[in-house]
């Protein structure tokens, strides 16, 4: 099921008149999981029809509302430490779920944990 809706997916990311040429078009894959498999499918954290939020973001993840309106700094939540990425992580050494994290950067995240 996954790799169908991964599909459901490159249909439109693979057609460059529907996605401009950039670092999302063309992706053959989601995050891996530590280890390197199996890729995620793109609609655990993305709405295929939509959101308020930036890149089609759900608004519930995991049972977590969630609000992404800043791809620079809103991938963690400091405060609740239920962000984006903090929902889903719960063994990473970084910005668990729900652990309070103060020693690791809170913005640019994507320029070293790269989205393929």
């Amino acid at each position: 099921m996954k790799g169908s809706l991964n599909a459901e997916c490159r249909y439109c990311h693979d057609n460059a008149s529907v996605v401009v040429t950039g670092a999302f078009q063309n992706m053959s894959t989601h995050f891996l999981t530590k280890g390197g498999s199996p890729a995620m499918a793109c609609a655990q954290c993305h709405d295929p029809h939509g959101s308020a939020n930036l890149k089609m973001i759900r608004a519930v993840i995991n049972g977590k509302e969630i609000v992404f309106n800043d791809i620079e700094n809103g991938l963690v939540n400091t405060s609740t430490n239920q962000g984006l990425c903090q929902v889903c992580h719960t063994q990473t050494v970084h910005y668990r779920a729900g652990i309070p994290e103060t020693d690791h950067p809170t913005s640019g995240c994507l320029s070293c944990h790269p989205h393929v």
